[in-house]
């Protein structure tokens, strides 16, 4: 376990050869570790903090990571009819040309409701090749891939006596968060589209909510 993203990373492998879970576990930290460098607002030299300080119309060029991340914001961010919105709430203040961002607007991109769980699968996706099996846990939001079943609680929100509810994961991603008095897990194929969906499913109504877990093919749980 270590810090990082704002939270604390876990990462639990399982494996037949001791040298493939140290490597595989050293991997793992070090693609968390530079997908913060590359999308935290608090870092001023990182992709995200480099764009936030540009003028109307300027450009610059960025990391296909972090374009990845701002392709699928934008495409959630119209079914969801800006509910998700990576500019809080100032709408679309950038454009896509390549690996270039240009601004279109004033505002800021804060990728805190996303790349916590882009994080978690650049993990799993650098860890996969050394045949490990295991669980990256990112502050709720977690991913289990290889051969692992996980028993995972995600706890009733506003109960003075929570009840927490035991559910079995195999090969798939949940993110949880909780807002006021409610708590919404999401079931998807990646810790990424789990992570935003949640947002989505906790400020939306139910037909926006449920026409952007189907397009991902993904579950929402409420306790």
């Amino acid at each position: 376990m270590r810090p990082a993203i704002g939270t604390f990373v876990e990462i639990e492998l399982q494996g037949s050869d001791s040298q493939s879970l140290r490597d595989s576990i050293a991997m793992g930290f070090e693609k968390i570790a530079l997908v913060e460098k590359k999308m935290s607002r608090f870092i001023e030299s990182s992709d995200v903090g480099r764009f936030n300080k540009i003028k109307v119309g300027e450009k610059i060029l960025v990391s296909p990571d972090l374009i990845s991340v701002l392709k699928l914001s934008e495409e959630l961010w119209g079914l969801s009819c800006g509910i998700f919105d990576v500019a809080l709430g100032a709408g679309k203040i950038f454009s896509i040309q390549g690996n270039t961002l240009k601004r279109l607007g004033p505002g800021e991109i804060d990728l805190g409701g996303i790349a916590k769980g882009y994080a978690v699968d650049q993990a799993v996706k650098a860890m996969e090749p050394f045949d490990v099996s295991g669980v990256v846990n990112a502050g709720g939001d977690l991913r289990v891939f290889g051969t692992e079943t996980k028993e995972i609680f995600i706890q009733e929100a506003g109960e003075l006596e929570p009840q927490f509810y035991p559910l079995k994961v195999n090969n798939m991603a949940v993110a949880t968060s909780t807002y006021k008095q409610k708590t919404v897990s999401v079931f998807a194929k990646t810790c990424m589209v789990a992570d935003a969906l949640t947002k989505i499913v906790l400020h939306s109504s139910r037909q926006i909510s449920d026409l952007c877990l189907s397009k991902y093919n993904a579950r929402g749980f409420i306790p």
